[in-house]
């Protein structure tokens, strides 16, 4: 098979497994409000880990639909930036999963190395995305 076509198909069940996963477990969580909470949050307590299980797989499936872009897009010749940073986003996704983030509120004090470096992760993936969609966004 293709491995573009690989990485594309990768790349949609990448989105659906991820919002299917969010819904799914913040209908479950008794108290989550979608719109008060961190999506990080669903990670904390007895069925926390099918969050992280959420985290890590749709991470490294996301980092297999940006390899499939760049082997795509090297055939044209057009830049790997954009791959890289969704490549990017899918390691800070799979790192959020094995780094497991602090409650909401929770002192200084009391955070801990996991928490933190959830934060840090969870910041380079969203500034990753981000710097994705602009380059997309200036090329279209």
């Amino acid at each position: 098979m293709n491995p573009r076509r690989i990485g594309a198909f990768i790349g949609m069940v990448a989105q659906v497994l991820f919002a299917g996963g969010l819904h799914h477990r913040g209908l479950l969580r008794p108290g989550h409000n979608p719109l008060m909470m961190f999506v990080s949050e669903l990670s904390i307590g007895p069925r926390g880990w099918v969050q992280i299980c959420n985290f890590v797989v749709c991470g490294v499936l996301f980092a297999g639909f940006a390899k499939g872009m760049m082997l795509d897009l090297a055939e044209s010749g057009a830049s790997r930036t954009g791959p890289l940073m969704l490549w990017g986003f899918g390691i800070a996704l799979t790192m959020s999963g094995v780094f497991v983030t602090d409650p909401q509120g929770a002192p200084p004090s009391e955070r801990t190395l996991h928490g933190i470096v959830h934060g840090i992760v969870s910041s380079a993936g969203r500034c990753a995305s981000s710097l994705f969609g602009l380059r997309f966004g200036r090329t279209r």
